[in-house]
């Protein structure tokens, strides 16, 4: 596993803010129980282990993660392990069906702020963004289809169908995983350049990212992303 992480984080590293790259170094200290082993050995209980039981020293002190800090270390288990997958290295990525449970969850929701909509206006500088400002149309893909961003970077191209104007895809719950949805006539154009530059590239996904290395579009690269367009816009 550890030989994964730096295999990893070396090329990951490149396409992300320092802030971040300090955010998942910390995550991964707590994760010391499992650095020795096997990847494909690691499964949901030992990645809650270390969520939920893992502990870092600083300045002297153990800490074990708080609740917020516990989903840092999930997502970073997360890329970690559709990196992975992306190499063949294991045919599953077992951090998916990691819940955090209950009473973290509520904890966790406490400290965040309530998802607000698009303004008209915020939506309409958007569109008019499309052709200036990078990776906007997902954004705006995401508005018309509700692709979670961990989901829209998964959908695989063969599970595009620009004749009928669907696409598959999904995780995280039940009702969620692998759901057939439409492709709204707004963003048809939109998702119809993204399917020809995935064949272009010759890349099993339709969505991707041109720079760093790599074009897998995991939800850490996303949230770069996104958090440039909020500062462009």
């Amino acid at each position: 596993m550890q030989e994964l992480y730096d295999r990893w984080s070396s090329a990951y590293f490149e396409s992300i803010e320092q802030s971040t790259v300090k955010s998942i170094k910390a995550s991964w200290a707590y994760c010391s129980k499992i650095y020795d082993m096997k990847v494909v050995d690691v499964r949901a209980r030992h990645i809650k282990s270390c969520i939920n039981d893992g502990s870092r020293v600083v300045n002297g002190v153990e800490r074990y993660a708080s609740p917020s800090f516990k989903q840092r270390i999930k997502s970073t288990f997360n890329s970690l392990l559709n990196y992975a997958v992306e190499y063949d290295i294991v045919d599953r990525n077992y951090a998916e069906t990691v819940s955090l449970g209950l009473d973290n969850s509520r904890e966790v929701t406490k400290s965040r702020k309530s998802h607000m909509c698009y303004t008209e206006e915020e939506m309409k500088l958007m569109w008019d963004s499309v052709d200036i400002v990078p990776y906007v149309d997902l954004v705006l893909i995401q508005c018309y289809s509700g692709w979670r961003p961990q989901e829209i970077g998964r959908i695989k191209l063969e599970d595009c169908d620009i004749e009928k104007w669907t696409f598959k895809g999904g995780m995280k719950t039940e009702a969620g995983v692998e759901r057939t949805v439409p492709i709204h006539s707004r963003i048809r154009d939109l998702v119809k350049r993204r399917y020809d530059e995935a064949v272009s590239m010759k890349s099993k996904y339709l969505f991707n990212c041109n720079e760093g290395r790599g074009p897998f579009l995991n939800y850490d690269k996303y949230r770069d992303r996104f958090l440039k367009i909020i500062e462009r816009l």
